[in-house]
């Protein structure tokens, strides 16, 4: 049990940490591309509230749409 509290704190950490990166990536991306970035914003939020309402086809719609992106 406590090597599996370890593992969440320590998932929790690099989430955090990745949540800060993030923001401060869309700050930055912010100053040169807004409307970039506000649709970024929009996508994020849209998969949280997917996960919350448990929605696999949006999520899959949001992924694909950013996995391709390296073709379009």
């Amino acid at each position: 049990m406590d090597e599996l509290l370890k593992i969440v704190e320590q998932t929790t950490k690099n989430l955090e940490l990745l949540l800060q990166k993030n923001n401060e990536i869309l700050n930055i991306l912010a100053k040169d591309e807004p409307q970039k970035a506000d649709e970024i914003m929009r996508d994020v939020n849209d998969t949280m509230n997917a996960l919350k309402n448990n929605d696999p086809q949006k999520i899959n719609d949001l992924m694909e749409k950013y996995a391709n992106n390296l073709t379009k």
